[in-house]
């Protein structure tokens, strides 16, 4: 899986690669002598050429300046800037232990002040806005603990600040001191040290906890550091990727990653590895890099198959994904689509997104805000190495250049999206999954309007990383058409935590005959069931009808649908934490995807999850019970998340609730409500049902009348919890 990259090309040349950065110095260079106001005329020496050189490439400084509302305050702060006296000099970051991901490390932060603080000048010291650990000053035993070295006449403070550091829309709370009363003079050492800090579970080599100086009248400056690098962990596991359809007697990509324990390409060292394909040995394979392509793999017959790869010893090993081989007209190509990079809200340049995506993705298409005016970047060879531009986010959608001469618009669900501002030949494609968030409502939004949609999903999410899921988009090509051509037109489906083999096999939707709607699908596990949509509402649902009679079912579910229709940002995640206990029996539950479960003791389980669009399931064993049987459910109070503020409705608490459900209706399927200010959350305790099996094919037919602008898609859902949702298909289209 040599992954393909829209920016850059691993292939490039020298004298290209040269070209190439050249041209995006110039660019950039060129974008920031050309903005109005806040950095108008940086380079034209009208700042100490020093702090110069950071801005040009700093992009939270940047941000700052180009954010800030108050134009006189950033006209002050420049002219600060120019003073002899201002050079700010830089920032000292020191690890205490290893650098590695993940590890837990002290870290000192020291500044020499150049230049006298006064009163009420404020340093604080932050971090990226992703960390979910944060910074603070209440426990010294805990985790993140910040407190000074050789300064204890300062006191540390929290203090709220918006776009803290690579968030364009996040509030945090951060933590500094404000000078009270005397000068702190020129030459002080101010010394910040955090206490057994979680390094970035993500190997960086641009880690650092940046300093922020604040003084009246002035928009905030980042202080220059030098950055830390943050190194994979030692190798804990493999993973293996094959194409999801081949043709027989075709030869197909075979990668092999190693990784840390949280993902991260580890260094390259040799293994003696075992490949055995359905359980079959097939040969021994000599790895040298990493990732490692094995080559001459082809699989003569057609049928459903896994391969699996072990070291000699068996310490490593891993299962691949799906793959179907027959005489398929179309192929997928797997797109990591709208990761971030460190140009705003993200951590690694465009190149080491390429480089951390081989062996998982086949293409990459990075978006940065509209604030850079969009990077240049290099194609790929199937775009003919013309010079393009990166996909910028801009307000309400993301917009690419390059599409074939043509302009496309991706709808996304965290943002302000303002449909009646887009054109329909442009808008041809939607955002409907953001990391573990399920954004329906802006697809049918979308298709009631008649716009002719297909979805993508992103790993990227305004809530930040969530280190259990990853979110594939796949582009199925037919006929030999490139992926480009079938992402234009939006042959696409989304698939979460699972590269599950989806194709609409359904014939063209005409409105004068039923519409026969027909799916295949093709999961690494057995798939559980399929939802038929249309119009948004469920049209129907093919399951086993089997079901164990004593293992049920808790589906939990809470709506990402904005408040309102007007433009405003989705509901913000749901949180449940609770308990489940039988009376009159025992239970047990095994841990479920997206799930954190204790088994208290034989009749008792807590647990937390958090929904936001998408079900989550978790299903439980009942002993030892009888008619009188109860299940007690308790969900403890709490408040939705505050990951951004729609201007509708602000996050909600959510109720404290306990029900009782008797085993005898649970066997019938019980539904129980939790309303939550303008919403109705729902609490399902079901039979579970047998699943259908790895490869199911699926067809419904609609004998009802058809209109204009009636639309259908499909969701499959596979055991263990991976999801894949289809693009919609429209009537007469």
């Amino acid at each position: 899986m040599e992954i393909r990259h829209y920016l850059s090309k691993r292939t490039i040349k020298p004298v290209i690669r040269c070209l190439f950065l050249f041209v995006v110095v110039l660019w950039s260079v060129r974008l920031l002598a050309e903005k109005e106001g806040s950095i108008a005329g940086l380079s034209k020496g009208q700042l100490p050429s020093a702090y110069s050189t950071f801005l040009v490439r700093d992009p939270a400084m940047r941000r700052v300046l180009e954010l800030s509302k108050n134009k006189a305050a950033v006209q002050k702060t420049l002219a600060f800037l120019q003073s002899t006296e201002a050079v700010l000099g830089s920032s000292r970051t020191i690890i205490s232990g290893v650098a590695e991901a993940g590890e837990i490390a002290d870290v000192v932060v020291s500044y020499i002040l150049p230049f006298d603080l006064n009163r009420f000048d404020l340093i604080t010291i932050r971090q990226h806005w992703i960390k979910k650990q944060k910074l603070q000053i209440d426990e010294p035993s805990s985790p993140g603990y910040v407190s000074l070295l050789d300064n204890s006449d300062f006191k540390l403070s929290y203090f709220n600040r918006s776009g803290v550091y690579g968030g364009l829309d996040s509030v945090a709370r951060v933590v500094g001191f404000r000078v009270a009363e005397d000068i702190v003079p020129a030459g002080t050492e101010v010394k910040f040290l955090v206490s057994a800090l979680e390094l970035p579970h993500q190997a960086l080599t641009r880690f650092e906890l940046p300093l922020f100086l604040e003084k009246d009248g002035l928009v905030e400056i980042k202080i220059p550091g030098k950055a830390i690098v943050i190194a994979p962990g030692k190798t804990r596991k493999m993973s293996l990727s094959v194409p999801s359809l081949s043709k027989s007697d075709e030869e197909v990509d075979v990668w092999v990653r190693f990784e840390d324990g949280f993902g991260n390409l580890t260094k390259a060292r040799a293994y003696s590895l075992d490949l055995r394909i359905n359980g079959v040995f097939d040969r021994q394979v000599q790895s040298t890099e990493n990732p490692h392509k094995v080559n001459g793999i082809k699989i003569k017959s057609n049928g459903v198959y896994t391969l699996d790869i072990r070291t000699a010893g068996g310490g490593l090993r891993a299962k691949s994904n799906t793959m179907s081989i027959g005489q398929h007209k179309q192929k997928i190509a797997w797109l990591n689509f709208a990761p971030r990079t460190i140009l705003s809200e993200g951590v690694l340049t465009a190149s080491e997104l390429v480089r951390t995506g081989q062996g998982l993705f086949d293409l990459i298409l990075p978006v940065d805000h509209e604030l850079y005016g969009g990077e240049i970047g290099f194609a790929s060879n199937e775009l003919g190495n013309r010079f393009v531009q990166r996909g910028s986010i801009e307000n309400s959608f993301i917009g690419f250049s390059g599409f074939n001469g043509e302009r496309r618009e991706i709808a996304v669900p965290e943002r302000l999206t303002k449909i009646r501002q887009h054109k329909s030949e442009s808008l041809r494609l939607v955002q409907v999954i953001s990391g573990n968030s399920f954004h329906p409502w802006l697809m049918h939004r979308l298709a009631e309007r008649g716009y002719q949609i297909g979805v993508l999903g992103s790993n990227f999410s305004l809530k930040g990383k969530d280190p259990d899921t990853k979110v594939y988009s796949a582009i199925v090509q037919e006929n030999n058409e490139s992926w480009l051509e079938a992402l234009s037109r939006g042959n696409t489906y989304v698939s979460l935590n699972s590269k599950i083999i989806m194709l609409n096999r359904s014939k063209k939707l005409v409105f004068d005959r039923e519409r026969d709607l027909e799916l295949e699908v093709i999961g690494g596990r057995s798939i559980e069931r399929v939802e038929l949509f249309k119009n948004g509402n469920i049209l129907d649902i093919y399951e086993n009808s089997l079901s164990n009679r004593n293992v049920f079912d808790i589906v939990l579910y809470s709506s990402s649908e904005p408040f309102s229709p007007i433009n405003t940002r989705p509901r913000n995640q749901r949180e449940w934490l609770g308990s489940m206990r039988l009376v009159n029996g025992s239970v047990s539950v095994s841990e479920g995807s997206g799930w954190k479960v204790k088994q208290r003791d034989s009749n008792r389980v807590d647990f937390l999850t958090y929904t936001h669009g998408l079900k989550k399931k978790l299903s439980f064993s009942v002993e030892d019970w009888d008619e009188d049987t109860e299940i007690e459910l308790v969900v403890g109070a709490g408040v939705e998340s505050l990951n951004w503020l729609p201007r509708d409705r602000l996050p909600s608490e959510t109720p404290a609730e306990r029900y009782i459900v008797p085993l005898a209706e649970a066997r019938d399927g019980a539904l129980r409500i939790s309303r939550v200010k303008g919403y109705e959350d729902t609490i399902e305790i079901k039979p579970a049902t047998k699943v259908l099996g790895n490869r199911v094919t699926y067809s419904f037919r609609d004998s009802s009348k058809a209109k204009i602008g009636d639309y259908y898609y499909f969701i499959a859902y596979e055991e263990g919890g991976a999801v894949a949702i289809s693009s919609p298909s429209f009537v007469g289209f």
